[in-house]
């Protein structure tokens, strides 16, 4: 296995994707000995992480019954490089966190958190599904909503219904992305649709939302076939990960976004997301651009930007690899680079993150998990970390690609 790892990074990349976290089951930390409903350990798969200070936020959605707490956090601890088996501790306390007995709507609630992200401004952002999704039976509990905490007092800030005009239930909304402006309330907050095809856009300052549809949303389905971990299967999802570029000179950003089902990636700029106008109109003309193809079974999960080189880093779910892309380039499957790769560790990757100068990366062996079974005695969901400023796609000093009219 060593020698799988080292050559699989021997891409220039400063060192190879180091184990932060790993558990073989997922604990919990004061747990009350009567609960609401029964803790089983074995349905607790973390799908989403998001790293704040001395704090890894871990969420685990309801996909199964037996889950305790849906949005957590691990307590990091200074000097310390490996963590094994760390309880996790509900966030912002358990209370919020507890399904009502009689699966009744709550405001005060959280039902199912998939990949929660932190902003510029010290800010915890997710979407709560409202939806508990067992095994392809689906409860929908109450309206998905948008939540925001302030870390710095870990006080709830806004807490945003997305109404049924918009979307109607919250099944396909796996993900956020935020657009800050400044930290006083002006931002935006841009959340994936992978099961309707399209984006929903809240207006933070505004306290609206909105939302935008296009064919590029769509899945391929040339492109809806996986083989992971032995197991073959078909999925039809669409768009998945949305990644922000940074501020151009016309003051807005390039959202560079792709179905999971797919082979490409497209980019839109904020201003038309922005504009509700414009972001809601049935034709969008030449808004919308197909930015390049990767290549081959590169369907991927999550991406991110990486601000000081401009590369876009990828979780290749069909690879069990983690690639990147320099946007100043063209995108095609040449351009299109491995970093590391592993058929153990990196099976599913399911959530992917750039904080500052360090990548960040969970595998959750889902696949596993929905089609046969997870070895308890062996180590199955991990974040990796590793510094990327000296990966092989650190961009050069041409100027980024625009993809506007």
């Amino acid at each position: 296995m060593k020698l799988l790892i080292l050559l699989s990074c021997f891409f220039g990349i400063s060192s190879c994707l180091e184990e932060f976290i790993k558990w073989n089951q997922i604990e919990y930390e004061n747990l009350p000995e009567t609960g609401n409903f029964p803790f089983i350990q074995y349905n607790n798969v973390p799908q989403g992480f998001a790293p704040y200070k001395d704090k890894i936020f871990i969420a685990v959605p309801r996909r199964n019954h037996g889950i305790p707490s849906t949005l957590n956090y691990v307590k990091l601890e200074h000097g310390k490089d490996v963590y094994t088996n760390p309880k996790l501790q509900s966030y912002p306390n358990y209370e919020t966190n507890e399904l009502d007995p009689s699966n009744q709507a709550n405001p005060n609630r959280i039902i199912s958190v998939y990949r929660p992200r932190v902003d510029e401004c010290d800010r915890l952002w997710f979407v709560d599904s409202g939806v508990i999704n067992t095994s392809g039976n689906l409860s929908i509990i109450q309206r998905p909503s948008i939540w925001v905490f302030d870390l710095k007092t870990d006080q709830l800030v806004k807490r945003f219904e997305i109404p049924e005009n918009v979307v109607r239930d919250g099944l396909g909304l796996a993900s956020i992305t935020v657009d800050v402006i400044d930290c006083n309330g002006n931002s935006f907050a841009y959340i994936p649709d992978l099961l309707n095809s399209q984006m929903i856009i809240y207006n933070l300052q505004d306290d609206k939302a909105y939302r935008m549809q296009h064919n590029y949303f769509r899945m391929n389905p040339f492109e809806g076939d996986f083989d992971v971990d032995g197991l073959q299967f078909s999925w039809d999802d669409g768009i998945f990960s949305i990644t922000l570029s940074n501020i151009d000179n016309d003051g807005y950003r390039t959202a560079y976004f792709h179905p999971m089902s797919s082979f490409s990636e497209f980019a839109v700029s904020t201003s038309v997301l922005r504009n509700e106008t414009l972001a809601s109109r049935g034709y969008h003309g030449n808004d919308v651009k197909l930015v390049g193809n990767r290549g081959k079974n590169t369907q991927s999960t999550m991406h991110s930007f990486h601000a000081a080189t401009g590369v876009v880093y990828y979780a290749q779910i069909n690879k069990n690899a983690v690639s990147c892309w320099n946007s100043n380039r063209e995108l095609k499957s040449t351009n299109f680079k491995e970093v590391v790769r592993d058929d153990v560790k990196l099976i599913y990757p399911s959530d992917l993150k750039v904080s500052g100068d360090d990548l960040y990366v969970m595998s959750n062996r889902m696949i596993r998990h929905i089609y046969s079974k997870l070895d308890t005695n062996d180590f199955n969901f991990r974040i990796f970390k590793i510094s990327i400023k000296d990966a092989r796609c650190s961009a050069t000093q041409t100027r980024r690609r625009k993809f506007r009219n």
